[in-house]
């Protein structure tokens, strides 16, 4: 009786450390961060049923939390100011620091109209200082 509630035990404690030596090989493969931590954590929850499920989430929800924030870093610092430089003919670098500007200056309205005021800036600087160029 004593040898069956041993190997029970142990089987307990083998799935367990399974689920999370998985956890950490996916989350190594998908570069998650804290893959180690988040194995443990798997693993921990994995003692008790249906616990598993809520590491699942949990790791699922870092990795998400990371590729969003990665995409975030990428479209608000390199897409949004080629494509919205392109659509009105203002240089990337200029929609960045007007952006920056005009959040830092009125928050998410001032981040709404900063590209625009850029744009009729930078007309009104080319048809005013600099009108025969145009003609050229």
């Amino acid at each position: 009786m004593v040898a069956k509630l041993g190997d029970y035990l142990l089987g307990n404690v083998l799935t367990p450390v399974i689920a999370g030596a998985t956890t950490f090989v996916w989350c190594i493969l998908f570069d998650v961060p804290y893959a180690v931590l988040l194995g443990v954590v798997v693993a921990i929850l994995d003692l008790f049923p249906y616990a598993s499920t809520v590491g699942g989430f949990i790791v699922a929800a870092v990795a998400t939390v990371v590729f969003y924030i990665a995409f975030r870093l990428g479209e608000d610092y390199l897409l949004t100011p080629k494509i919205i430089g392109w659509a009105v003919k203002v240089p990337a670098g200029v929609t960045v620091v007007a952006i920056l500007l005009g959040a830092a200056g009125l928050g998410v309205v001032g981040a709404l109209v900063a590209v625009p005021i850029a744009a009729a800036v930078q007309l009104l600087v080319e048809e005013l200082l600099f009108p025969a160029l145009d003609k050229a």
